[in-house]
């Protein structure tokens, strides 16, 4: 029986850890101040732990920087060394005349080491060239003598020697990672170290003499390199074990950070314990019992198999921790029966033992029995970790459906999930969950608890008719097949609107609309076939007669945020059964549901539907909403705050969530064709509304006052004070313009707007639609632009406004420069900023400020650009001026744009015939005569006046303007 068993499918539960084998090398690695800079990060934490190359004094690494022919002498010295500074001498008589007495005499006696050795020779003329940048190639030809080849039999040297070295160095792996690497051109830190330990993990060679009688009858001399062979006489030699006398360990990982098939417990982070089968070569009987814990990180999906490490002991782990090719791995979520079992096993080569470790969701393995089959659903993890046929471990995942009922993000975070086992998981931190921040309250999602950790992701969803089923096995969806799961379970204990997968197909059930919930591999889980599906709603603009075979055509938004046109189906119990033509134009159908029709008559556009699409997405079904479900308003009140659960419209009110669907019907200016209809998801999304006289629809979740559904005409949204500071434009997609901005006091790049018409950088109010796009609005009424122009303690004062501001300890603080932005603490007197604010009482306190120009940048432009001018020329300035340190140098005019106080322009100095230009008054007058400005007459500014605007030159310690 050919079952096309897959040698290894995808560990869904990995996938929702997504954690991937990670390395830790003698400890946490280097963590640089340029570490992101760094591509080979592997390469360069071994190489640094290993003591061979190291970073600067201001802790950055500086990958991108060339190695040094001197640098790269003493780093092979270290290595050859096993990571310890190596004896070395200088000659009486120096070797090359331009290392000694220079800048590079610190190298002198590693380059003579390795001349000596044969791995590094002069450029010529009897000179080293210490500071010259070695290449690729010469890096290769230098580690593949420390490796035991040589340079003259192999042909490292001559006008080929390049050539042989690179093929050579390819066979080797030295320029494993690096294949894009030009190695003819100087070779980066970042590359040498990715070679280095490249050369660390390669085999060591030797040479083999052998004699032998010729076709001449002479004896013949031949010499062929070879794998270097260790005193077993049988396993090879990495350079890593023979230089740094570390033992080569091969291990079955047992506990780990995220599992335990020890005792269930998982490990601290970072930690893994492994029971080692295997040192240098030589076997070791394996015994669970025997772990030891070592400082490095594996992933979960690690546990049961075998790994290869070097280390010295469990607090010195040497390299890279990689996966053994010992392991043979078959994973399979099918359901198995017993010879489908013998099957999977069969064509895998596998066989499983009288008595066997089975291990549940990677908890504590205990001795069992083979299962002899599989329950569909259960992902079972068959594990040969020693390559000899016979299954070691079995794992079994079992996740479940389950519904949040209670969640909770203050403090540490808390959430309850109630499983179709029957049980409630409750978590009170947050950081025990992963998943925590992707599901909400009343979310359906797949809940799998994995040694104190609970997984939990949002269910996927199929909507459409029942074509197929086949019981305890699959049901067809819109002519896709699904398999179902066998394994215990019972999603009625979750809701009881939920069926069992596994028997829900039958004649009553075939070609009806259901939503089906898959689990994580894509397996029905549960069905719902309530008409009333959360979210499934479309809204009708109109419906037409269709050009072909007189079907009827229906413009519909779906409640994913979709709008297209679909032919209509004509389903029994569906709308488009009983669709007919109505006097006057137009289409309309039996009702059964007289609440929102006129008697028997209903008009199916503008108003609201559940639906399905056939598998080609060509065809729609309209049922109608029950009418204990439906409540539609005629110019009457409506009131709805963003993120708040209550929806009132006339006087009926209901409750949304995080899955009620907003539907708000936006016309052109004629009012009676729509324009566009905007779809959020989840009360945090929708704007708010509140309108004294509108049409509008509620749609409840069966009998009960939670809002499932709801559509606005003609409704005036507001953003309700979430506001961003849009600070770039980026480019425009066919979604619609693409902007860097500040959202909720973090930088957003990228961020995706739904309209294709740029709007200039400033501060505006938005709303999030179904697609995640950002829908745009207008500037937020309550802002204030200016210069800040007094600050005491958490009050800020605005130039040309004598409110006083608030500042909070949630008011978001941002610093915009161009494209150079910044998140900051504090604001300073003369920057020039937007704020943001509400009004509580008399209080205005502010929610954002965003810092235009900074007082220190201004003033740090204008003294730059007063200290370079040049006899003759004019510096401008605009914004408030600094309280003092401003001099104009002769013959030079500072022109000032905007109003100042007269202390600041009594404080500006200069030179005689220094002038200065006014485009204002100053904002404020003298209290007495002026002794610093005068009129062109030498009068001084009388008391109660303003600095009038004019031209001025200094002299004798006088502003002497142009005018009377």
């Amino acid at each position: 029986m050919d079952k096309g068993f897959p040698q290894k499918k995808v560990l869904s539960l990995v996938l929702c850890v997504a954690v991937m084998l990670s390395v830790m090398v003698m400890g946490a690695g280097a963590a640089f101040s340029d570490q992101d800079k760094i591509e080979n990060t592997e390469a360069v934490d071994a190489c640094v732990a290993l003591n061979i190359i190291g970073g600067y004094e201001d802790g950055s690494y500086h990958p991108e920087r060339n190695i040094k022919r001197s640098e790269i002498t003493k780093m092979i010295c270290v290595a050859l060394n096993g990571g310890k500074e190596p004896n070395v001498s200088t000659n009486t008589t120096p070797t090359f005349s331009d290392v000694r007495g220079t800048n590079a005499a610190w190298a002198e006696g590693y380059i003579e080491s390795c001349v000596a050795q044969g791995i590094v020779s002069g450029v010529g003329g009897g000179r080293f060239s210490p500071n010259g940048n070695v290449t690729g190639s010469q890096l290769a030809k230098m580690l593949l003598v420390c490796l035991g080849y040589d340079a003259g039999i192999e042909g490292f040297v001559g006008n080929a020697w390049a050539t042989n070295v690179n093929v050579i160095a390819s066979q080797k792996g030295l320029y494993e990672g690096l294949e894009n690497m030009d190695t003819s051109a100087a070779i980066t830190r970042d590359n040498a170290a990715q070679m280095v330990w490249n050369a660390l993990n390669a085999y060591e060679v030797e040479y083999k003499t052998t004699i032998i009688t010729g076709a001449d009858g002479k004896l013949e001399t031949i010499v062929t390199v070879q794998d270097k062979i260790g005193m077993d006489n049988k396993s090879k030699i990495t350079a890593l074990e023979d230089w740094y006398d570390v033992s080569k360990l091969e291990a079955v990982v047992v506990a780990n950070e995220y599992g335990s098939l020890k005792d269930g417990s998982a490990l601290k982070e970072g930690k893994t314990s492994i029971v080692i089968t295997s040192e240098n070569n030589k076997d070791i009987a394996y015994n669970i019992s025997d772990a030891t814990t070592y400082d490095f990180t594996t992933s979960l999906d690690m546990l049961g198999k075998s790994i290869v490490v070097f280390a010295k002991d469990s607090k010195t782990v040497v390299g890279s921790v990689t996966s053994s090719d010992n392991n043979v791995v078959v994973t399979t979520t099918e359901s198995l029966d017993k010879d489908d079992w013998k099957d999977l096993l069969d064509s895998n080569d596998l066989s499983v033992p009288a008595k066997v470790q089975i291990s549940g969701n990677y908890g504590k393995a205990a001795e069992g029995t083979d299962p002899a089959g599989n329950k569909a659903g259960v992902e079972t993890t068959l594990i040969d970790n020693d390559d000899d046929g016979t299954v070691d471990f079995i794992i079994q995942v079992q996740s479940y459906l389950g519904k949040v009922t209670k969640y909770n993000t203050s403090g540490q975070g808390a959430i309850n999930v109630k499983t179709a086992d029957g049980k409630t998981l409750s978590y009170s931190d947050q950081d025990d969950v992963v998943g925590f921040a992707d599901v909400a309250k009343d979310d359906y999602v797949i809940a799998t608890e994995v040694c104190g950790t609970l997984y939990v992701n949002k269910a996927e969803t199929v909507a459409g008719d029942l074509t197929a089923y086949k019981t305890n096995s699959s049901l067809t969806v819109n002519g896709e097949k699904y398999s179902v799961v066998t394994y215990n379970s019972d999603p009625s204990k979750v809701d009881s609107d939920l069926k069992t997968a596994a028997d829900y197909g039958s004649a009553s059930t075939l070609n009806k609309s259901a939503t089906f919930y898959l689990d994580n591999n894509g397996y029905v889980v549960a069905v719902d076939s309530t008409t009333s599906t959360t979210g499934n709603y479309a809204f009708v603009w109109g419906v037409e007669q269709a050009k072909f075979k007189g079907d009827y055509e229906v413009k519909v938004t779906l409640s994913d945020g979709t709008t297209d046109s679909y032919v209509l189906a004509d389903k029994a119990g569906s709308i488009g059964a009983t669709m007919g033509a109505k006097s006057g134009g137009g289409y309309e159908y039996t009702s059964t549901n007289n609440d929102y029709g006129n008697g028997s008559k209903a008009s199916a556009e503008n108003h609201i539907y559940t639906y399905s699409l056939n598998s080609a997405k060509t065809e729609i079904t309209l049922e109608e909403i029950a009418a204990n479900e439906i409540t539609s308003a005629t110019s009457k009140a409506f009131t709805f705050t963003k993120n708040k659960s209550s929806i009132t419209a006339d006087n009926m009110t209901l409750y949304g969530d995080s899955s009620t669907v907003f539907f708000n019907v936006k016309y052109k200016d004629n009012g009676t064709d729509i324009d566009k209809v905007e779809v959020y998801t989840g009360i945090k999304n929708a704007p708010s509304i509140e309108e004294s006289s509108i049409n509008s629809i509620l749609v409840s979740s069966g009998s009960s006052k939670d809002a499932a559904a709801v559509v606005t005409f003609k409704a005036e949204a507001s953003a309700n004070g979430e506001y961003l500071y849009i600070y770039k434009y980026v480019e425009t997609t066919d979604d619609g313009c693409v902007y860097n901005a500040i959202v909720d006091g973090k930088i957003v790049e990228g961020l995706k707007s739904n309209d294709s018409t740029q709007v200039p950088n400033g501060v505006y109010e938005y709303t999030v639609d179904a697609d995640g796009l950002y829908d745009i609005g207008d500037a937020p009424d309550k802002t204030a632009t200016g210069y800040v122009t007094k600050k005491t303690g958490d009050s800020l004062f605005i130039d040309g406004n004598g409110t006083e501001y608030t500042v909070t300890s949630s008011t978001n603080i941002t610093n915009i420069d161009g494209s150079d932005v910044s998140v900051q603490s504090s604001v300073s007197e003369d920057d020039y900023v937007v704020l943001v604010y509400d009004v509580s009482g008399n209080d205005y306190n502010v929610t954002g400020i965003f810092v235009i120009q900074e007082q220190t940048d201004a003033l740090g432009d204008l003294l730059t650009a007063l200290e370079t001018a040049k006899n003759g020329d004019t510096v401008t300035f605009s914004g408030p001026l600094p309280a003092s340190g401003v001099a104009i140098p002769a013959n030079v005019t500072l022109t000032i744009e905007d109003a100042q106080t007269i202390a600041k322009l009594e404080a500006i100095e200069g030179k005689d015939s220094a002038k200065l230009t006014l485009k204002e008054a100053s904002s404020d007058q003298y209290s007495s005569n002026s002794t610093k400005f005068y009129t062109k007459s030498d009068t001084a500014v009388a008391s109660g006046s303003a600095i009038p605007a004019d031209t001025y030159t200094l002299g004798s310690g006088k502003w002497v303007g142009t005018v009377q």
